[in-house]
Order: structure tokens, then C-alpha cells, then sequence
């Protein structure tokens, strides 16, 4: 949630495929195997991010932060060794340092301001400029609730950092405020939850298996050169989702605006979902632009069911000669 006029593009590494929670459990450059807090109270409790940083004139290629916003560690970079980071104090030196950041990170909950250790993920030492929290793309970070300090944060409390957030872009106005809504986790012993099927009882089962057939989308729509799903820019998927369960229940005919049936999918195994790997029947990237699946489906009733959807997929750009 955003309240200010800047740009902002934030998750997690959850939501980027990397590991199975919003928890801090990832092996980033030096940092090393992380567990964060076991306690899964802490998981209902919203962060909030007050950019109230400053620019100062840029000194060299650095766009320093002068006032406002707090202090963070960082501890690596992909692009580059830390010794050589234009703002490390201790130059030559590779000892994670702190730096001022343009805003300040706080627990809503407790009200408490919150520690925070940042992998550089995109800069290189190089670059000018270069900012102490680049704004325009990734920066891979930690937050530790012990007390907050102006200080490098001892090595020993990373180990208790939590929450982790990806910062694909952070085009910040002085001013604004983000709030990170994390969903109410279910919390063994404190929440409970019940399911009734009550209400399917006056449908009859062609009805309820007619209604499943509605239900069948394609997601992302439109993909556009990204599925959050995707673990690697060499897998790229679409997901057809609310097939029936069983095994060659359904075949998935793609077309382009043409008519010309670019790819089959049929649903070999169980479950409800499908991938198709947007590669057309000679086994290349199919080309930017819209596409129609007609999904055909056993029903469980022995009858047949069919949906067609529309998509989008916008490529980036391919080098063929790798295929």
C-alpha cells in the first residue's frame, strides 16, 4: 500500500520462487543460510517504510543520502567486491559497513524501528551514478527486529533476521510511506478454521462439474517476459488452472489470431493444473501477441466440456541460435 506519488515495485523472495515463506531462509552471496525467528506471531505484523531521505549533490559517481532515512549494514554485492563499494569507509577492506538508506523501516505492530542488511544485487562499483540504495533496481534485503542502531549490526543478530523483501524498484518521493501487508498466517493452537460442502448438496453433479468448466483460466494474463512462478528465464510458463483432477482429462489446442494452431498440451498426470512452456510444435518460442487455447475436458460425469480463453504474451527478446 502506497500513500505519496513515488514508484515502487515490492515482495518477496517467496514470490519470486526462491524459497517457500516471506521468512528470511535464503543463501545470498556471503551472507550464508539464514533462519530468522521461529516465533509465528511475528509473521502477522505489517512493516512500514517513512522515506524521509534527502539527495545531497553527487560526490564522484555516489548520490549520497544527507539527512533523514536511517542506517543499514550491507554485507556483499553481486557486481562487485564490497572492498570496492565507492562509500565503504575502509577502502580495500571486504567488512560489511553501515550506510544511510532514504528511509526509515518500522515494525507496526510493536511501533519499533527495525534493522535492516542489504545484498546489492544489480550495481556495479563502477556505475555513476551509484546510489547507497539503488531506486531503480534490485536490492535483496533483511529486517531484524532487535533494537534498532545507527552502527554496523553485529554479525551475530543477522542470523535472527525475519522478514525478507526484494526491491525491484524504489523511485521514492520524500514523503511517502509504504506499508507491506503480509496475510494473517494460521498459527498452530491459536487459529482454527472449518469447511463446510452444505451447499453444493442442491446441485447436481453435472452442474457442479458445467460450473468447474467456467472456472478454467490461464494466468499470468498477459505474461509479459515474466511468470512469478518461473525459477529460472530458461523455464518460462503459462499455468491453465481448474482442470479437472484426473489424468488425460484435458487437451489444451493453442492458436494465434490466424487460426493456425501454433501447440497440444495434454494434461498427462493429476492435479488441476497444466504448464505450457510457450514453445510452438517445432519446439521454438512462440512469438509476441495475442493467442486462443480451446480446452477440451472429460468431465467426471463421462461427458465432455469445453472453454476458450484469450491471452496475451509478450516475449523479450530472443537469440534463436541457442534453441
Amino acid at each position: 500500500q502506497v500513500t505519496g506519488s513515488g514508484s515502487y515495485e515490492i515482495d518477496s523472495y517467496y514470490i519470486s520462487g526462491f524459497v517457500g515463506t516471506d521468512a528470511t531462509s535464503f543463501n545470498c552471496g556471503n551472507l550464508g543460510f539464514q533462519v530468522g525467528s521461529t516465533e509465528g506471531e511475528l509473521f502477522l505484523h505489517d512493516i512500514e517504510l517513512r522515506f524521509t531521505g534527502v539527495y545531497g549533490d553527487q560526490v564522484g559517481t555516489v548520490i549520497p543520502v544527507v539527512e533523514g532515512g536511517q542506517m543499514a549494514t550491507i554485507y556483499g554485492a553481486r557486481n562487485y567486491d564490497l572492498a570496492d563499494h565507492p562509500m565503504n569507509p575502509n577502502p580495500g577492506t571486504e567488512a560489511p559497513f553501515a550506510l544511510r538508506i532514504p528511509f526509515e523501516v518500522y515494525d507496526k505492530v510493536t511501533g519499533e524501528q527495525m534493522n535492516m542488511i542489504i545484498f546489492d544485487r544489480i550495481q556495479g562499483s563502477d556505475d555513476d551514478p551509484f546510489y547507497a540504495f539503488n531506486p531503480y533496481n534490485r536490492m535483496y534485503c533483511e529486517l531484524n527486529a532487535a533494537p534498532y542502531q545507527e552502527t554496523t549490526l553485529d554479525s551475530a543478530l543477522w542470523y535472527q533476521s525475519t522478514w525478507n523483501h526484494v526491491y525491484w524498484e524504489t523511485d521514492w518521493v520524500n514523503g511517502d510511506v509504504v506499508t507491506i501487508v503480509y496475510n494473517a498466517a494460521i498459527l498452530p493452537g491459536q487459529h482454527s478454521f472449518s469447511v463446510s460442502t452444505a451447499g453444493l448438496a442442491a446441485q447436481t453433479t453435472a452442474e457442479v462439474a458445467e460450473d468447474d468448466v467456467e472456472r478454467i483460466q490461464v494466468y499470468p494474463n498477459p505474461y509479459s517476459a515474466f511468470n512469478p512462478s518461473e525459477l529460472s528465464r530458461l523455464s518460462r510458463f503459462v499455468t491453465f488452472n481448474n482442470l479437472p483432477d484426473a489424468a488425460n482429462s484435458a487437451t489444451i489446442r493453442i492458436f494465434n489470431l490466424a487460426g493456425q494452431l501454433v501447440a497440444v498440451v495434454n494434461k498427462e498426470n493429476p492435479g488441476t493444473f497444466q504448464r505450457w512452456d510457450l514453445l510452438n510444435h517445432d519446439g521454438l518460442p512462440c512469438a509476441s501477441g495475442m493467442y486462443i487455447a480451446h480446452v477440451t475436458v472429460t468431465l467426471p460425469t463421462g461427458g465432455e466440456g469445453t472453454k476458450i480463453l484469450k491471452f496475451a504474451i509478450i516475449q523479450e527478446q530472443e537469440v534463436l541460435d541457442v534453441y
